[in-house]
């Protein structure tokens, strides 16, 4: 399977959506993303808060994140905007 270097679609993230929400349904305590490693480094900024965190809370599950700052950028991560 070739792996592309872009953005997901919002057919993708809907997709992403429905498997959190089944995974949390099944018994998940929540999830994790790894914004600074392949692949996702290409998610777009404003595109994890769609998939991951809201789906989780509704379950009264976490969200955990591999910032892609910890340096000079880490409030820029934070945020979201990096």
């Amino acid at each position: 399977m070739q792996r592309e270097n872009r953005y997901a679609t919002e057919s993708e993230i809907q997709a992403m959506q429905a498997l959190v929400d089944k995974a949390m349904q099944d018994g998940a305590f929540g999830l994790s993303s790894g914004l600074l490693y392949i692949p996702g480094n290409f998610a777009a900024p404003d595109g994890t808060p769609k998939v991951r965190p809201q789906v989780a809370h509704q379950y009264g599950g976490f969200y955990a994140s591999h910032m892609r700052s910890e340096g000079s950028a880490v409030l820029q991560a934070v945020q979201g905007n990096y």
